[in-house]
């Protein structure tokens, strides 16, 4: 199976599995549940690659679906991971593209909110 599918669905499957249970079990609203849910598969995803970082027998990570998983609603994993975990630190677009999903997300967030209007 290709990387980026089967790395892909097993973000997404992550993502619902937690949001159900963070919604329905926690009874933690849906949108919170959601953003709570990302960002724990967001931080497993970054654990999960620097764990195999120098195996060179397993499959890395992509670093689009780490990307795809900031802007899906997990900038702060992306920013945790590279602060505890120290990965992926010197590439200069795992430097931005994090803050700039997280700049995505507060705009998004400020324009809903009528506070562009």
């Amino acid at each position: 199976m290709n990387a980026y599918i089967k790395y892909l669905l097993w973000s997404l499957a992550g993502a619902v599995i937690f949001t159900a249970i963070f919604n329905k079990g926690l009874k933690i609203p849906l949108i919170f549940a959601y953003i709570l849910a990302i960002n724990l598969v967001t931080y497993f995803m970054f654990w999960y690659d620097k764990s195999i970082a120098g195996d060179g027998k397993k499959t890395r990570i992509p670093e689009f679906i780490l990307h795809s998983l900031s802007f899906a609603g997990g900038p702060f994993a992306s920013l945790a991971a590279q602060k505890t975990l120290r990965h992926k630190t010197q590439k200069l677009k795992f430097q931005l593209i994090p803050l700039l999903a997280l700049a995505h997300h507060i705009g998004t967030y400020l324009y809903h909110y009528g506070y562009f209007s």
